[in-house]
């Protein structure tokens, strides 16, 4: 096993530096996936179709609104240059907003929209009019769907012929990439922690695949994104779980998990601060022997003079921070 190291939820919601790079157990929980499941309230993993599109409803008609002020206000009402400072902030709202629909959206693609997710023979796409996604009687449909996402593209470029290329940026380009930013911030904090631990084949398993993510507290935008990034253990291990039920099943599984429930209230920017400096490399713990596969082999042989390890404690399995002179 590599590492990281995990930490464990404070009892007073504070902790010190050392607590917050404490290594959680990494042998084999002695519970079960079966165990967690009795233990959480059966309505958690009733899904509502009706509560699903409420959410996804709502988080539209908040991003109409802002669409709305933006272009109705902005201009008219803030003098240059405070006008930029409206666009900016527009922007940024706008995305956290539209982040809260992707997340409802992503939830399609774990069955926790609502009871109708579907499991296929072969990889789907929402693009392929032969996907088995759909019945015959829908491929034309398709075929006009993906018409009708080439007319949008073909509808923003005349868009920015007519309003020009910072106003399509402003209401629509901003948004989208402060949404890619949102979602890749989400991906890299709640998956890579100082106490993370990483298994190879011989000592993984999926339960202890699972246990590997922390929640995080994002704050006001932990509403905003629906709890994804808060509740975001209990999505690792049922991610069929609705997020308006997260936090209650995470409640109802922290007694059970124990030390294997991770928890980090770093503020984001120092935390994404400091993962970004110390989490990059992973090493086996000192003493362990693995058979490695030629993969690594050849991996190892590559990197092996441009490698420098600086440890962050003296305890196994932790995180080596490593500069690659590429």
């Amino acid at each position: 096993m590599g590492a990281g190291g995990r930490m464990s939820a404070p009892s007073n919601g504070k902790k010190t530096e050392a607590e917050a790079l404490r290594r959680a157990p990494h042998d084999k929980p002695p519970f079960t996936i079966g165990d967690l499941k009795k233990a959480i309230p059966p309505h958690c993993f009733e899904k509502s179709l009706i509560t699903s599109f409420r959410y996804l409803i709502q988080d539209l008609i908040m991003a109409y609104a802002l669409y709305y002020v933006a272009t109705n206000y902005i201009d008219q009402y803030l003098p240059h240059p405070l006008n930029y400072l409206g666009w900016a902030a527009y922007i940024v709202v706008q995305g956290c907003v539209l982040t809260g629909a992707w997340v409802v959206g992503h939830e399609c693609d774990h069955d926790a929209f609502s009871d109708y997710g579907h499991k296929y023979e072969r990889w789907t796409s929402h693009y392929d009019p032969h996907s088995p996604l759909y019945t015959e009687r829908e491929r034309k449909q398709i075929i006009v769907s993906d018409v009708a996402i080439l007319a949008v593209l073909y509808g923003l470029y005349n868009l920015v012929l007519a309003k020009g290329f910072a106003w399509v940026f402003c209401v629509y380009g901003g948004p989208l990439l402060v949404v890619n930013m949102w979602f890749t911030l989400i991906t890299i904090l709640n998956h890579t922690h100082p106490s993370l631990p990483y298994y190879d084949s011989t000592e993984w398993d999926w339960l202890r695949g699972a246990l590997c993510t922390v929640d995080r507290d994002y704050g006001i935008l932990n509403k905003v994104f629906h709890n994804v990034c808060n509740a975001h253990v209990c999505h690792h291990i049922f991610s069929m779980i609705p997020h308006y039920h997260g936090l209650e099943a995470t409640e109802a599984m922290k007694p059970l998990l124990g030390n294997y429930y991770q928890y980090d209230g770093t503020p984001i920017l120092k935390a994404m601060y400091r993962e970004m400096k110390e989490c990059i490399y992973v090493e086996k713990d000192e003493g362990y022997q693995s058979k490695p596969t030629p993969n690594q082999c050849q991996v190892n042989s590559q990197f092996k003079s441009k490698v420098i390890y600086i440890s962050q404690s003296k305890h196994t399995h932790t995180y080596k921070r490593t500069d690659l002179n590429y």
